[in-house]
């Protein structure tokens, strides 16, 4: 039984696509491993650790704000950052006795708990140090399994 005409030109195709890998296997090879190494350094960029978020109540003025924050180290770049958002609240909306506390704090800021939160970058001498400490432990931790 003949082969059909379409047959021929599969195989004569993959005749020739197979002689040309074999000649350029060190080009794409060399190729291949650039783009690899591209990809990972994209994906070692991304790598951040973050604090759990927490949650205070600060007055300023006459004003109540609810304040979600968290501070993110870059283990790539480090690069230290503050994620925070703050959101009014009204008087009513607070129990009396988180508002007794916060009238007695000198600093006018009490955490009540550890989302969408405003960016800001922090030089990592203006972190708090327990914060500081914890985000260095933490990368400390990632940076042995950190793809190269």
């Amino acid at each position: 039984m003949p082969i059909d005409p379409i047959s021929w030109i599969i195989i004569g195709t993959l005749v020739v696509v197979g002689i040309a890998v074999g000649l350029f296997w060190d080009e794409i090879k060399a190729w291949a491993t650039k783009v690899a190494g591209y990809i990972l350094d994209a994906v070692n960029s991304a790598i951040e650790v973050a604090t759990p978020v927490i949650i205070s109540l600060v007055k300023k003025g006459n004003y109540y704000y609810r304040r979600a924050e968290a501070y993110i180290y870059n283990i790539y770049d480090e690069d230290f950052r503050r994620l925070y958002r703050e959101e009014e609240i009204a008087l009513n909306e607070i129990p009396p006795e988180l508002l007794a506390e916060l009238d007695k704090k000198d600093n006018n800021k009490i955490e009540v708990l550890q989302q969408q939160l405003i960016e800001e970058r922090i030089a990592p001498d203006k972190m708090p140090k327990d914060i500081h400490a914890e985000l260095t432990k933490k990368a400390e931790i990632k940076l042995r399994y950190r793809l190269t």
